[in-house]
């Protein structure tokens, strides 16, 4: 699973810096007919893809997205070279886009890093592949990789 990064990582970006000022969930979107989205990856191995370099990293990611905005769950990349980066990082904060059909179009979540460090994490479906990408933004982490992994809704 390779993404090409750059370009993808631009879009993503650019995408994250202008949800960040949306309404809430509840508000900002027409679907909702939903009590919980969850989106999980299992322990996996994955390419993860950064400003500086690439490096291959155990990735797994685990959330639940409420209507008020509020989220629970955790992130880990875990760099099986030691010399690369990596994180580990809970969540607090969570909204949900939906497309007009009622599909999710993407997860975006405010989340800490074990520093302390405030990160921004979007999740949205690859649209070649049955694959989720995540893109990272924070004070020490910016990385965009591909893993395998799901996003359901729980209705009402």
């Amino acid at each position: 699973m390779k993404l090409t990064a750059y370009p993808k990582t631009i879009f993503c970006l650019a995408l994250l810096l202008a949800w960040g000022n949306c309404a809430p969930p509840a508000m900002a979107q027409s679907h909702d007919n939903w009590i919980l989205i969850e989106s999980q990856s299992a322990p996996q191995t994955v390419e993860v893809h950064t400003p500086r370099d690439s490096y291959i990293a155990v990735f797994q990611s685990e959330v639940r997205v409420f209507p008020d905005g509020t989220a629970i769950g955790c992130l880990i990349i875990d760099p099986t070279n030691r010399d690369s980066g990596g994180v580990n990082m809970i969540f607090l904060d969570g909204s949900v886009r939906f497309n007009r059909d009622g599909t999710v179009a993407g997860v975006l979540l405010l989340g800490l890093t074990e520093e302390g460090n405030r990160v921004v994490v979007m999740i949205t479906r690859d649209a070649s592949e049955e694959c989720l990408i995540y893109s990272t933004i924070g004070t020490d982490v910016h990385a965009t990789l591909e893993a395998q992994g799901e996003i359901v809704v729980t209705p009402r």
